[in-house]
């Protein structure tokens, strides 16, 4: 699975951009995520709250998530679960 991350993420020219959300409690790590991937010239959304980032799911078409397995209020297994039901890549 991740080599399908990588391709994603590598493998746009300059023009593309991929749409992605970051979703730790550390807020830390979201940064560095959003800064890192933004420099590479993807559209980054951050949460540090798993319940605010479910309802972005929702309502924005995102090309990968990016999340943290153990976060306090649900791990990062049931928060793609609990997320918008559908095919796009998963980092964790």
């Amino acid at each position: 699975m991740v080599d399908q991350e990588e391709k994603l993420l590598t493998e746009r020219t300059d023009s593309e951009e991929a749409q992605i959300i970051v979703v730790d409690d550390e807020e830390k790590i979201v940064e560095f995520m959003k800064v890192a991937l933004q420099n590479r010239g993807h559209k980054v959304t951050g949460c540090t709250d798993p319940e605010h980032a479910i309802e972005k799911i929702k309502m924005e078409i995102y090309d990968l998530i990016i999340t943290d397995l153990n976060m306090p209020k649900i791990s990062g297994v049931k928060f793609v679960k609990k997320g918008k039901k559908n095919n796009l890549p998963k980092l964790m």
